[in-house]
């Protein structure tokens, strides 16, 4: 298989800022349009449905459990492939190298880096727009 025929997804998880705070952010990468879907509840998910009409969803996540239920999310991808890795692709404005993340178990290719950087590091919160 060549690289570009790979297709992947990505899941950041993120902490101290709201599900809406996360979907609006990656909004202006992405594009498209965000909605709090609300449903099921346990999930308080958003999507964000970019310009190609992919859907990006902001759900709540458990795992993350040393700040509020209301600053704790997971972003999910949808289907990525090699086009959305290239260097003029959304989320890639960041000079400088960028590291992949390796375990014995997972290697991270650098988008979820580019995305938290660029997207969720610059994103202000709900307390410091209001």
């Amino acid at each position: 298989m060549r690289l570009q025929e790979l297709r992947f997804g990505v899941e950041i998880e993120t902490i101290k800022r709201s599900r809406g705070d996360v979907a609006r952010a990656i909004q202006t990468v992405v594009g498209g349009n965000a909605e709090h879907v609300g449903s099921p509840s346990c999930y308080d998910p958003w999507h964000v449905v970019d310009e190609r009409g992919r859907t990006w969803m902001v759900v709540a996540d458990s795992s993350l459990t040393n700040v509020p239920a209301n600053l704790r999310a997971e972003v999910v991808s949808p289907v990525l492939n090699y086009e959305d890795i290239q260097p003029d692709g959304p989320g890639f404005a960041i000079p400088g190298p960028v590291p992949r993340v390796c375990d014995p178990a997972h290697c991270h290719p650098p988008i979820p880096v580019l995305l938290t950087h660029s997207v969720l590091a610059t994103a202000p919160s709900a307390e410091e727009t209001s």
